[in-house]
């Protein structure tokens, strides 16, 4: 069940050892609907941001508190005993799964390896109205393991009881001394610049003035379930993100295309109208696709691509996952050229709540940005000569930050010998800027949609929280830089306390060149997006930044975060998996492709197998029509329909290239690591050595680099039919092979309807198995 704020902080003031009160519900409606408030002595609600301690209970003290939560427990159906002493914590399993049982999303989030037949409850008879013990009794506030995070941060955060500490410089609704005693107006340092602009006192700065007068300081998501409905058409047009002037793709005539926000529950429908000269498709990255794998939108996997003049109507739920996600094309190299965007997922389950956690939130594409059309760079890739005489990956010239970036223009003038005041194409373009408001605490939400290179991420003087990889929830850990792999997501908190109102810092992505086989010699490998602290209606000229990076190295490996930093916030433990007849081993490698006249094409393999891609032929309708994957186009591991867990071992033997591995349909547990390569013996060996894998909570994501001479066990719950592509997410790579197939439940595939119109994009005659109707009924 799910008690009120209110009610459970009174439970938890009355309990014995008692966990600290969260802090109120603040005041988030602008039209005084009934939204809770503190509550103070006198009864009166208040816009406070802090409990007053025992003192809110008033007459009667904590006999009437007690009778009017076991009033409110009680008309819940539930045992008011039960909440007598707090709120045990603890973690699911997947002890005696059943088979037959198979997951349903639509139970909870995606971290719901609900098998709730362990309760001994039926799967549909329990209604979850409170998180179970598998979401650690997260009844409205975070358990000690987060720090007992009621509303308020603990001693370990600073102790930020609706206002900043004296570690944050006392920020009382003004800036102390260490900051200038801005009280409204500049300080002496910076020459009294009488703006005269009042805080509003709370932890929040007043927010935007409504109709009537009255001012919102924050306003809550709705995750009311809805149909969100998009109309897009794709076109070339010149652009110039980086001042250099190219033909890119457009999306209804901008590049990123547009933001997607949606919640948990929420009917995703997208209509694409191809009018591009080539066909395409649109992946939606670490979308489920529960039900609608032929929706993943992979040109020769789930689909055949919307021909040149065609359109598409893709329409997906989103069960059981919330958090940071993007959408991109997954054809040739397209989302190089701009066909990309954000796809931002909220829910009431996300641990970590607008409002109570944080004020507001900003998204951050990261992307790397090539001067040549990826057409011309992925054809010239796969012929014998290579791109620039060679079949490496190229360097991209510059780094974007939200479609934006700069270019050495007049190095560029000067490499091709032209003299000042000749044409040219290329105009050199200002730092990008963002504006932020000072004393909020903000969610960063960073996502690499580029093609090559690994990003490292950092904010001048600002450290960062991380909260979230790859849509799973983690336990917050304070980084000063964090890398992100391509089609990898980090959702970080960053409180914006710092600096004064116009003062201004660098946000860095510096991208991994030593992970480069070449680096253009124009190219600047860091991309600065300056963040400017502004107020509301503040007319204060913004201030340069004074660049001051951390002093930390970053070595020369692109790899991820250490799996012991990014410890899921919602415990999940993982079964034994015994079973070789679960278990796909994936050797990854670079080498040459001998043609017949004696001529060689440098490919990637996968179990010597380079991915040869007959976009005509999607796999997932030769499953649908029980045929089998041709095992010559591409590797692949077979999950048959009564196994339920299967392990996926990937051994990247290459010696100099590291790898960011992206598997759709599913999460990876990433149970194990290590050096050199792994095989079937060895993975036996694992099993049976205590302690060698990661069983209890290990990190969830679709998205794991794999760095050279080294491997990685995922473990996966197979319950979701489809025929899934496991790729490198270096676009380069893949567009030279290096991909494989898991195929799951192939009888169930049969099974699904799928869409007439995704069917139709084939050509030839399609057996008519069975069919979605593309209208849902009212």
């Amino acid at each position: 069940m799910r008690l009120s704020w209110v009610s459970l902080a009174l439970v938890g003031l009355v309990a014995k050892d008692a966990m600290a009160l969260p802090a109120a519900v603040k005041d988030t409606d602008c039209d005084d609907k009934a939204q809770p408030r503190s509550i103070q002595g006198n009864g009166e609600s208040s816009d406070s941001d802090t409990w007053l301690g025992p003192d809110i209970l008033g007459p009667g003290g904590v006999a009437s508190v007690v009778r009017q939560v076991s009033k409110d427990i009680e008309s819940q159906g539930q045992n008011p005993e039960s909440y007598g002493l707090g709120l045990m914590p603890g973690h699911a399993h997947w002890s005696g799964y059943q088979p037959d049982q198979p997951r349903h999303h639509d139970h909870g989030n995606k971290h719901e390896w609900d098998w709730s037949w362990y309760e001994h409850e039926e799967w549909n008879g329990h209604e979850h109205k409170h998180h179970d013990r598998e979401h650690g009794h997260q009844h409205e506030h975070r358990d000690h393991e987060h720090g007992q995070e009621h509303g308020h941060r603990d001693h370990e955060h600073g102790q930020e009881h609706g206002h900043r500490d004296h570690e944050h410089g006392q920020e009382h609704g003004h800036r102390d001394h260490e900051h200038g005693q801005e009280h409204g107006h500049r300080d002496h340092e910076h020459g009294h610049e009488h703006e005269h602009e009042h805080d509003s006192g709370s932890h929040h700065p007043v927010g935007p003035i409504q109709p009537d007068g009255k001012t919102c300081k924050c306003v809550p998501y709705d995750y009311t379930p809805r149909t969100r409905e998009f109309d897009w058409t794709l076109t070339y047009g010149p652009s110039a993100p980086d001042g250099f002037v190219k033909k890119r793709i457009l999306i209804n005539g901008q590049s990123p295309g547009p933001l997607i926000e949606a919640s948990e529950g929420d009917t995703i429908v997208v209509k694409v109208k191809n009018r591009l000269d080539q066909g395409t498709s649109i992946h939606w990255h670490g979308m489920f696709q529960n039900s609608t794998p032929f929706m993943d939108g992979i040109a020769g996997f789930s689909q055949c691509p919307i021909p040149a003049g065609g359109e598409l109507t893709y329409r997906f739920k989103i069960e059981g996952q919330y958090g940071s996600y993007w959408w991109h094309s997954h054809s040739k190299m397209q989302y190089t050229d701009g066909l990309y965007g954000g796809l931002i997922i909220r829910s009431k389950d996300d641990p970590y709540q607008k409002c109570r956690d944080y004020d507001d939130e900003k998204v951050f594409l990261f992307a790397d940005n090539y001067h040549d059309f990826a057409d011309d760079i992925v054809n010239q890739l796969l012929s014998v000569k290579g791109y620039n005489g060679s079949s490496a990956a190229p360097s991209p010239q510059s780094g974007l930050i939200n479609g934006k970036g700069q270019f050495d223009c007049a190095g560029l003038a000067r490499a091709k010998g032209k003299q000042p005041g000749m044409p040219s194409k290329c105009t050199q373009l200002p730092t990008p800027t963002m504006d932020i408001e000072p004393g909020k605490k903000y969610r960063f939400r960073f996502i690499n949609t580029g093609s090559h290179a690994q990003h490292i991420i950092s904010i001048d003087d600002h450290e960062m929280e991380v909260i979230g990889s790859d849509g799973t929830p983690v336990k917050p850990h304070k980084v000063h830089r964090i890398p992100i792999a391509n089609g990898q997501r980090h959702d970080v908190l960053v409180n914006t306390t710092v600096g004064k109102n116009g003062d201004s810092f660098l946000l860095r992505s510096t991208m991994m060149t030593a992970c480069f086989s070449f680096v253009d010699p124009l190219l600047d490998p860091v991309a600065n997006l300056t963040l400017q602290y502004k107020r509301p209606g503040s007319h204060v000229r913004p201030r340069p930044p004074k660049p001051h990076d951390w002093i930390d190295t970053m070595g020369t490996l692109c790899k991820d975060l250490d799996d012991s930093e990014l410890v899921p916030a919602i415990d999940t433990s993982v079964p034994a998996n015994l079973n070789p007849n679960s278990l796909g081993i994936f050797n990854s490698q670079f080498g040459n492709l001998v043609l017949a006249n004696g001529s060689t094409l440098g490919r990637f393999f996968i179990d010597n197998i380079t991915h040869t891609n007959y976009v005509n032929k999607p796999y997932l309708e030769l499953a649908r029509a029980g045929q089998q994957i041709n095992s010559s186009t591409v590797a692949s591991l077979l999950v048959p329909d009564d196994v339920w867990v299967a392990d996926i071992i990937i051994n990247n033997q290459d010696n100099f290239l590291d790898h960011p591995f992206h598997l759709h349909g599913t999460d990876m547990h990433i149970i194990a690591r290590g050096t050199g390569n792994l095989t079937q013996e060895g993975w036996s060996k694992l099993n049976q050595q205590p302690g060698a894998l990661n069983l209890h909570n290990p990190l969830r994501r679709d998205t794991v680099s794999v760095t050279r001479s080294s491997w990685i066990v995922a473990r996966i719950k197979a319950d979701l039919p489809g025929v899934w592509p496991l790729h490198c997410h270096i676009a380069m790579h893949v567009a030279e092979g290096l991909m494989a197939a898991v195929a799951i439940h192939p009888k169930k595939i049969q099974q699904l309807k799928f869409s007439q119109k995704v069917l139709d994009l084939c050509p030839g005659p399609t057996a008519p198995i069975s069919v979605l109707n593309e209208v849902e009924p009212a």
